[in-house]
């Protein structure tokens, strides 16, 4: 895992102010999206959208989510940014109790839009009527992980590096996509992984990288990686849950293989912290 620049493409939605900053209320100035054609496909597209919504026709998560996110992005097609907080967040739950900060890593969402989403999760919570209330992501599985991600990472063929947020009943909230472009290395600062802790504070931790043209066996640097991140997470007080590879021949986990206990024995933090200290200590 060498060197690797992050790209972030986050595209604010359009927003509603005027270049002096107060409140447009007059209508909307055309843009390209409003010539003939296109405009008129994503406006009969939002119609339909709403027809079938007062209509109680059964809609799918993403499409619900599309639905509301015309709200808050008006001019532009919102389907592949529904797709994409899904993919993120796992669950609508997810998408409505993310902390905005974290939702603005989603390309696509901004603040606008983060906080619509977030007080949507604030506003069921308030009803406290249990059939609303989300009920969050799919409980962690170290199996059901390595299957996950290796169908997951089959189209890449450059390597990507993700983080996991797990909550204390073992739910899947959050996922964060890292990749340099290289189909090699991708490299993390230790920073970077503080940082999704301390916005994302979850009670578990799990990454997963690929190897899309080598075998999963992890090098040294992998070990010298796993090693970092166990320690960051003692720090913090989360539980490293499993780093897992997937390779061009197979899927490994350093949990399941016993080579995540080794390393939580050979860099136990409290015995670290303790190992200059005199005897009476």
């Amino acid at each position: 895992m060498a060197n690797r620049s992050r790209k972030k493409s986050n595209q604010d939605e359009p927003t509603d102010l005027i270049p002096n900053g107060t409140e447009e209320e007059s209508v909307p100035k055309k843009t390209k999206a409003d010539k003939p054609g296109k405009g008129a496909m994503h406006d009969g597209h939002r119609e339909r959208m709403y027809n079938r919504l007062s209509k109680d026709d059964t809609l799918e998560d993403h499409e619900l989510l599309e639905l509301l996110l015309f709200f808050v992005i008006p001019r532009k097609n919102t389907n592949e940014t529904a797709h994409l907080l899904l993919n993120s967040c796992k669950s609508l739950s997810g998408v409505f109790h993310t902390n905005p900060t974290v939702l603005q890593s989603v390309e696509g969402v901004g603040p606008q839009t983060s906080y619509f989403l977030r007080g949507i999760g604030e506003l069921y919570d308030r009803m406290g009527k249990e059939g609303l209330r989300p009920k969050g992501g799919d409980p962690f599985s170290f199996s059901e992980f390595r299957k996950h991600v290796q169908e997951k990472y089959k189209p890449f063929n450059y390597e990507v590096l993700e983080f996991y947020s797990v909550d204390s009943k073992d739910r899947i909230t959050f996922s964060s996509m890292i990749s340099s472009g290289e189909n090699d290395h991708v490299a993390v600062a230790p920073e970077d992984i503080t940082k999704f802790l301390a916005e994302n504070k979850p009670s578990g931790f799990a990454v997963a990288h690929n190897h899309p043209n080598a075998s999963c066996l992890p090098s040294e640097r992998d070990n010298d990686f796993t090693k970092r991140i166990h320690l960051i997470c003692a720090l913090n007080n989360v539980r490293f849950l499993d780093h897992v590879i997937v390779g061009n021949d197979a899927v490994y986990s350093y949990r399941l293989t016993g080579q995540l206990g080794r390393i939580e024995k050979q860099c136990d933090i409290d015995r670290l912290i303790h190992s200059d200290l005199p005897p009476e200590w």
